[in-house]
């Protein structure tokens, strides 16, 4: 009856683990950013898979592997829950058990690689649908969310009877931080129709990155942000 019941406790926690895991894309961001309910949830293991996990992800080539979801789902739901499940069951009992039957270690091994799969390509789905249950009303559908969970909405139109690209930033909520005429970083004529194509990183609460590499900023502060923007980029240094 007691092993019966570890077993019922380690299988609820290895289901809580992995709601967790889901539930953190609809979450609210600033509770949800850096995944800190999810370390909460693998104590004490995710304190070690987190540190193993920083010194792989400074090994060249392997910092991209390590922030798919794939590799989070992995470390920290699989790893981490599953850690804590044999500590919960017993990790002595939990080798003997593998070691009774190659078998076993066989299907195990096949589980863990078909979930991890299943999650890294049924996270980007749910992670697109949690973002556009989040859109602010006044956030039209078109615009583009760039950085983090806590990044901001983006929205750019060339206006060709002015000329000029016309350009809203909100924050995460909604709230407009930058709008009005922006204008190229490069000096170079407007972002034309077939160039709008805002990038989903490298943007910033004041900076819009498009995809073939150009940078707009808003015309009112051209001056500071190229000086910022040319320090940044190694163009002009500082002494």
């Amino acid at each position: 009856m007691f092993v019966r019941t570890r077993i019922v406790v380690a299988a609820l926690y290895l289901l809580f683990v992995a709601s967790v895991y889901v539930g953190l894309a609809y979450a609210d961001p600033g509770w949800a950013e850096g995944g800190i309910p999810l370390l909460i949830a693998g104590l004490p293991s995710s304190i070690l898979v987190l540190v193993a996990a920083g010194a792989m992800s400074a090994i060249p080539g392997l910092g991209r592997v390590m922030a798919t979801e794939g590799a989070n789902f992995l470390m920290f739901v699989v790893l981490c829950g599953g850690i804590n499940a044999a500590l919960i069951l017993g990790v002595s009992k939990v080798i003997r058990w593998l070691r009774n039957s190659a078998r076993r270690c066989i299907i195990a091994a096949i589980t863990i690689i078909a979930l991890v799969g299943a999650a890294q390509v049924i996270m980007p789905i749910v992670d697109r649908d949690a973002l556009e249950r989040s859109r602010p009303r006044d956030v039209p559908k078109d615009a583009v969310h760039v950085g983090g969970a806590m990044g901001w909405w983006q929205h750019c139109a060339y206006d060709p009877v002015r000329r000029v690209d016309d350009c809203f930033i909100w924050n995460r909520g909604g709230l407009v931080l930058e709008e009005g005429e922006f204008v190229a970083y490069d000096g170079g004529g407007p972002a034309t129709i077939d160039q709008m194509q805002i990038a989903e990183s490298n943007g910033s609460s004041q900076v819009i990155a498009l995809r073939n590499g150009r940078l707009l900023i808003p015309k009112s502060r051209e001056a500071d942000l190229t000086r910022f923007l040319d320090w940044e980029t190694g163009k002009r240094q500082t002494r």
